[in-house]
């Protein structure tokens, strides 16, 4: 079986994970886009509120449940 060396890329390794790298901010938090999708400004400005408390929601709920899991994992070890 013959092994194949790969040419690294324009950032060196391969292997090795890309460093400071910051991408542009697509739109401030908390502003509205004047979009034609026939909804008031009120109407979506809620929404964006409570999908906003969603998204909050579900992480902190994603959080615990790692945090949790990881216990149990430790637990078992010993």
């Amino acid at each position: 079986m013959q092994i194949q060396i790969l040419k690294s890329n324009a950032h060196g390794n391969n292997s090795q994970p890309v460093l400071h790298q910051h991408g542009r901010e697509i739109q401030p938090f908390g502003t509205l886009r004047n979009l034609p999708i026939a909804l008031a400004s009120s109407a979506r400005s809620e929404s964006c509120e409570q999908l906003n408390q969603i998204l909050a929601d579900s992480l902190i709920l994603y959080s615990l449940y790692k945090k949790h899991h990881s216990q149990l994992s430790l637990c078992q070890l010993f």
